[in-house]
């Protein structure tokens, strides 16, 4: 991106508006995102998975909602940068957006979200598998090969993280495969 520069006339008659909004879809979004990351991290405090060590199931919510609570505040901050020239929607963000919603569905259902229903539960490896898919779908350009390292090594970091490091009790394997 190139940052544009204004002449003297233009710098007078901006001299006045001081900071403004370039993007206020932008700036609603990161707000948005600030505020989710700010409840998440305050409801760790009262959220306990792991009694058996104290304050061991807060460390990971409270750390992804300040995460989220950093990336709204950048998010908040880049729609405030003067200069920028707008670029305008993608034609594909919608097909995207499905798919990443589709893949956070997904995922929900292999762990059992939905088990009450008479849907099988396909764990925490086959999970990942198929939520990686379905967010792999919305990309353009993406080979399969990266596609399955990238979806292994989650796999691999979520089980580590999730069940070894943390030890929470997560369907790992399908329940139809009787591991």
């Amino acid at each position: 991106m190139s940052v544009r520069t204004c002449d003297n006339a233009e710098a007078h008659e901006r001299s006045g508006e001081g900071m403004r909004f370039d993007r206020p879809v932008e700036f609603l979004s990161g707000a948005a995102f600030s505020a989710f990351g700010i409840s998440f991290a305050c409801g760790a405090s009262v959220f306990n998975a792991a009694p058996a060590i104290p304050g061991a199931g807060v460390y990971l919510p409270l750390l992804s909602g300040l995460l989220v609570a950093l990336t709204g505040n950048l998010v908040i901050l880049r729609s405030l940068s003067l200069g920028r020239l707008y670029v305008g929607p993608f034609k594909s963000t919608g097909r995207a957006l499905l798919w990443i919603l589709l893949g956070n569905l997904v995922f929900a259902a292999a762990l059992g979200a939905w088990a009450a229903t008479g849907l099988p539960t396909l764990g925490l490896f086959g999970g990942i598998y198929v939520a990686c898919f379905a967010v792999w779908l919305a990309g353009r350009d993406v080979r399969p090969r990266i596609f399955a390292g990238l979806a292994a090594a989650l796999v691999f970091g979520s089980y580590l993280a999730l069940v070894v490091a943390l030890g929470l009790e997560l369907p790992v394997w399908p329940t139809f495969a009787h591991l």
